[in-house]
């Protein structure tokens, strides 16, 4: 059975590859994945996780995993973009897997809900993932934790893995640390030594890495960090609950979640409102700050994939009649989760049809025929214009996401005179 089980989501990462990759070569990855591809690109060239030839450490990529996984594959001969796919693939063959695998002991009282562990990959943070970000391959890791601590099942991996969440992405902190405690809130006394030995060793793999990061790069934060900080926190909140209004389809995830614990048993309900608890914080940290890169509303995929993981493990448990109210209530969750996937269809069509875009084919014509290597870039798309530019250009990012001077102050006329740039 277990064999079957690989070989479906085997076949659903594939596919979501193989459609990836498709559409890439008609389009283009998003301007933001671009700024992280620059980075892995001077990495690879020797010159260090840095924005261009010669300049100190910039932390301006967040994702430090994510950018030493895409290097390494890409050390293979791959090139970045399709190690980026490679890598959410493998995300969603983990995701896919772990959903199936729920539904194994009552396969046959539960295979109506079959469909969403297919439907699931129609999340609207796909549209990011198709975008070069990493979604999926940062989900699998919050899907995997749910299920060692929904099963009961190795109780003392849960720190390692909520550590990867933390170096994954910044905002995995949160998340790293909540789901910990909810583990030490659900686990047994007689697991609680092993726990905390787990989580020593990972507080001091922590450290050591938050240490080595200051030292290396010189700030306390990753400078887009200080740019998302840097506006009224009532403002954000106002700008980012007009922006959740657009994708109605994440309050259908929650009303499914809500279908889910009502009709689920007393400790299954009391498990996963516990469990609950960090990615409602998680949501709201979001909601206070700046989000205006939130491509595919890709900060919410953690929230997302949880409320769809409940969902599949709480109904996954129970024994419904053939007839009956709350076997009615399963056909209900299988199709609003399925409904929200139309949007995400629809929008892949949109967002994704064929480029006309001349950013790429300026940015190396400028670097091939005009530039000599030495003259400064002022620039605020980062992406792009940075990463098919191949010579050793000073480049300045005006918006701070790469620039430790725009991410910390104001832009004023007289910083642009001082840094007299030759291409703005």
């Amino acid at each position: 059975m277990k064999k079957i089980n690989f070989l479906l989501a085997f076949i659903i990462a594939i596919l979501y590859l193989i459609f990836n990759i498709f559409i890439i070569q008609h389009s283009h990855f998003d301007e933001d994945a671009y700024i992280l591809f620059r980075y892995v690109d001077m990495l690879n060239k020797g010159f260090g996780i840095t924005y261009y030839p010669g300049a100190s450490p910039i932390e301006g990529a967040t994702d430090f995993l994510w950018l030493i996984f895409i290097a390494g594959i890409s050390k293979l001969g791959i090139d970045i973009g399709t190690s980026a796919i490679i890598l959410n693939s493998f995300g969603v063959l983990g995701i896919t897997y772990i959903f199936v695998d729920l539904l194994r002991k009552n396969i046959k009282d539960n295979y109506i809900l079959l469909p969403i562990c297919v439907l699931w990959i129609l999340f609207f943070p796909l549209i990011a993932a198709f975008g070069g970000f990493s979604v999926l391959f940062y989900c699998f890791f919050v899907v995997y934790i749910l299920y060692l601590i929904d099963e009961k099942h190795k109780f003392h991996l849960v720190p390692y893995f909520a550590l990867i969440l933390g170096l994954i992405r910044p905002d995995g902190v949160i998340l790293e640390g909540l789901l910990v405690f909810s583990t030490l809130f659900l686990a047994e006394k007689k697991e609680y030594k092993i726990i905390l030995n787990s989580l020593i060793i990972c507080f001091i793999i922590g450290i050591s890495y938050f240490v080595w990061r200051y030292q290396y790069f010189g700030n306390l934060l990753p400078l887009p960090l200080y740019v998302k900080s840097s506006e009224n926190i009532f403002s954000n909140i106002s700008f980012n609950l007009l922006q959740s209004l657009e994708y109605k389809q994440f309050y259908l995830y929650f009303l499914s979640f809500l279908i889910t614990l009502f009709i689920g048993n007393k400790n299954c309900r009391r498990k996963f409102i516990i469990l609950s608890i960090p990615f409602l914080i998680h949501y709201i940290s979001f909601l206070i700050s700046k989000q205006s890169q939130n491509i595919g509303f890709r900060f919410q995929a953690p929230t997302i994939i949880f409320f769809i993981y409940a969902c599949v493990s709480i109904l996954s448990k129970i024994k419904f009649e053939i007839l009956s109210f709350k076997k009615a209530t399963q056909l209900i969750v299988v199709f609003l989760i399925a409904f929200c996937g139309l949007k995400t269809i629809n929008y892949i069509n949109f967002y994704f049809k064929p480029s006309k875009s001349l950013t790429p084919l300026f940015a190396y014509k400028l670097s091939k025929q005009v530039l000599k290597g030495k003259e400064t870039i002022a620039l605020t798309e980062a992406g792009r214009l940075a990463f098919f530019q191949q010579k050793e250009n000073p480049i300045i990012d005006l918006v701070g996401l790469n620039t430790e001077y725009t991410a910390k102050h104001e832009l004023t006329q007289k910083y642009m005179i001082a840094q007299n740039p030759d291409v703005l």
